[in-house]
């Protein structure tokens, strides 16, 4: 689909939703919200590990809260969110809804069961009698997604993906669809040039209670399952093209495209707004320091002479930043100390962490209480698991910091250790293309690989998928690619 057809499609798309447009704020009747929340968050562990994703804050508020906002202005004030991983947070935090002016009701997934997306849903189904909506709890927008119902409803559309343009199509699944907006076919993650269309799908969809029938036992998503099976037997799906802001904050990068655009648009309490810079009270800032808007600095924050901070930053409540410090485009959250002399970029630290002097972290993500000693890097996607200590000048390029005490050691017999051990999970996989089938098979029939994976990498869903492998009846090297498979789907999800 070439520039002139979609501006023709959002043509067609704009007048259908505004034929009938309600004024905004103005309740939705009879239309539910059904919003995701029941991942792990893989991508951006160890953050993860300690708050569900949408749980995250964006800015001075979570993910989620920032969702559920952004829904009532348009007039959506009646939710159900699908829970799993750390379910109490969501719950307390959020709890029925009172606080943010809506009502909540949640579906709580089956512990050690993968539902999918559609599964997910369908664990609410006795609550959808009626057109309802779909969003991904880790989605920041800006997207209208009332003009996408009233765009559903006017072409009886049975289901509607809202998508996005988008200038790099080959990163996602696109959809080609026709003058009219119904969708034709579907492209996943086609090669550079060969794309169809640069329409992607944002993964909120408005959806009749019907397309439930097409949800079957097991793990079933709309995107792999649901929308194909639906396009093959000629039902009215059709695309939408939402305009606004859009990010799958899931992601280091779509956190951080996230958080800029919080920042310029200042999506932040008013009584944090001081001039063009977001600041709190009672703060510790010294006169020589340089600052580049935007950046938000909550309360009890010091930072020390001769820093630079921003652009982007955010600094959360009782964060200390030590003399000759640069942080740019980074959330340093709550009671996290950087100190003197630390070139900070493209990063989250996480609660608590302590980096020490001349510490470099770049691209990366430094889970809650860690220690960074002296003159460390951490840089090119480095993760560091919570508590960890890194020892000076050490160099973390890349990879995932574990817990030195917790090693995993290989044996293909009671008492026969075969000298390999696996400290990480890059070892892991390493070790598994190579290492005897027999230690890979004594391991998975006697639980323990999935117990380490359980207790280090703090992970259910991965240990439950190993756990399920043993079903199967593999034997041999069925084993040793099936695990390294669902190894690798954990570590980059799509």
């Amino acid at each position: 689909m070439d520039e002139t057809d979609i501006n023709i499609l959002l043509e067609l798309m704009n007048k259908n939703s505004s034929t009938t447009a309600r004024r905004v704020g103005k309740k939705v009747e009879s239309c539910k919200v059904v919003i995701l929340a029941g991942g792990e968050g893989t991508r951006l562990h160890p953050l993860t590990l300690v708050h569900p994703k949408a749980m995250i804050p964006l800015g001075s508020s979570p993910v989620m809260e920032n969702l559920i906002k952004h829904m009532k202005k348009s007039g959506f004030t009646d939710f159900i969110i699908t829970v799993n991983y750390l379910k109490d947070q969501f719950m307390h935090y959020i709890g029925e809804g009172s606080s943010l002016g809506v009502k909540v009701e949640y579906a709580i997934e089956p512990e050690g069961v993968f539902l999918g997306t559609a599964g997910s849903v369908k664990l609410a189904n006795d609550l959808l009698n009626q057109t309802f909506i779909v969003l991904q709890g880790d989605t920041f927008t800006t997207i209208d997604v009332r003009k996408a119902l009233d765009f559903h409803r006017q072409v009886k559309a049975d289901a509607t993906i809202i998508l996005k343009e988008v200038t790099n199509p080959w990163n996602y699944g696109t959809a080609v669809c026709n003058s009219d907006g119904r969708i034709t076919a579907f492209q996943e993650k086609p090669q550079k040039g060969e794309e169809l269309s640069n329409l992607v799908s944002t993964g909120m969809y408005c959806l009749e209670p019907d397309v439930l029938d097409f949800v079957s036992s097991g793990e079933v998503d709309f995107a792999k399952n649901v929308f194909p099976r639906i396009l093959g037997e000629g039902k009215r799906l059709f695309g939408f093209i939402g305009e606004g802001f859009w990010t799958d904050i899931g992601s280091l990068k779509g956190y951080l495209e996230g958080t800029k655009y919080v920042l310029e648009t200042h999506v932040v309490p008013s009584e944090l707004r001081r001039k063009n810079t977001l600041i709190g009270n009672n703060l510790f800032i010294d006169e020589s320091i340089k600052i580049k808007q935007p950046v938000l600095i909550e309360n009890n924050v010091t930072i020390s002479k001769e820093c630079q901070i921003g652009p982007y930053v955010v600094l959360q409540k009782g964060v200390n930043v030590d003399e000759n410090s640069v942080i740019e485009n980074t959330t340093v959250l709550k009671g996290s100390n950087v100190g003197a002399f630390c070139q900070i970029r493209k990063s989250i630290i996480g609660e608590q962490a302590y980096l020490k002097d001349r510490v470099v972290v770049e691209s990366s993500i430094i889970g809650p209480g860690s220690i960074i000693e002296e003159s460390a890097q951490v840089k090119n996607g480095g993760r560091v698991w919570p508590g960890i200590k890194i020892t000076p000048n050490t160099i973390v390029d890349g990879t995932l910091v574990l817990p030195s005490d917790k090693p995993f050691l290989f044996h293909v017999d009671i008492g026969k250790y075969i000298g390999t051990t696996a400290n990480n999970i890059e070892d892991l996989l390493s070790i598994l293309q190579n290492v005897d089938i027999k230690s890979i098979e004594f391991h998975l029939y006697r639980g323990d690989l999935e117990r380490w994976i359980r207790d280090v990498f703090k992970t259910n869903l991965l240990a439950d998928r190993i756990y399920n492998l043993r079903k199967e009846e593999l034997i041999g090297e069925q084993i040793r690619k099936k695990m390294i498979d669902l190894i690798r789907d954990w570590l980059n999800p799509t």
